[in-house]
């Protein structure tokens, strides 16, 4: 993300405001922030109200500088929460802990472009995910299109396995170092902590975590796609 976005989206935390206005405030031209407003917009950030002949524009995601420490989701909005993680620096690492049936969830909840497009900015921004799921999570993929199959490939991922009763439920964490995500699947619930203390210990704690499961525990994920599915 540059300068520019994070500049729009902190002076849009304080309120919605109007294309003109945003630009007097930050002296950009009106036609520079119209096309940042329509990159935000893509990436599920900001959204656009129409009143009488103007566009008004305000969050979908709270900024990582602002000043609320968490933030709940719910229905609709509950997909802003995978936004979240597009806003991330390049070369982020994404710690996660998924449950096979959030995993068998994903499919169900989030439309297919939604889908692809979060797979291609993680690849774009070369995010480093490591997550620990239960083998039962491999089920989700024999019920999906190849297209969405093949839009996991070229991530960089690594994966602990496990194949007994651990992680098979509908919960979800994403640990970062800007903040942490706890999602519900079944009931589209989720909330996101951005209190620095908070988020650095715990993102520590999952770092320690993964790194302390054994290599036996560890699995190829883009290997397993191109042997099974490609």
């Amino acid at each position: 993300m540059i300068k520019i976005d994070k500049t729009i989206l902190k002076f849009l935390d304080k309120k919605p405001s109007y294309p003109s206005e945003i630009a007097r405030k930050i002296n950009l031209s009106r036609t520079t922030i119209q096309y940042r407003l329509s990159k935000l917009q893509n990436l599920g950030l900001v959204k656009k109200t129409i009143k009488g002949k103007k566009s008004m524009w305000s969050l979908k995601v709270t900024p990582f500088n602002s000043k609320k420490l968490f933030q709940i989701y719910k229905g609709k909005d509950f997909v802003n929460v995978y936004n979240r993680s597009l806003t991330l620096p390049k070369n982020s690492t994404i710690f996660g802990i998924q449950g096979s049936m959030a995993a068998q969830n994903n499919f169900k909840n989030f439309y297919k472009t939604f889908i692809k497009n979060n797979h291609r900015i993680s690849k774009k921004r070369r995010f480093i995910l490591k997550v620990i799921i239960n083998k039962k999570a491999l089920e989700a993929l024999e019920k999906v299109e190849r297209s969405l199959i093949e839009s996991h490939l070229g991530r960089t991922l690594g994966v602990k396995m496990f194949s007994n009763d651990s992680f098979n439920g509908y919960g979800e964490i994403i640990s970062t170092k800007k903040f942490i995500t706890f999602a519900n699947q079944k009931n589209k619930k989720a909330i996101i902590i951005t209190d620095k203390e908070i988020v650095k210990i715990f993102y520590e704690m999952m770092n320690l975590l993964f790194e302390s499961l054994s290599n036996k525990s560890s699995f190829n994920l883009n290997s397993y796609i191109k042997e099974v599915y490609l």
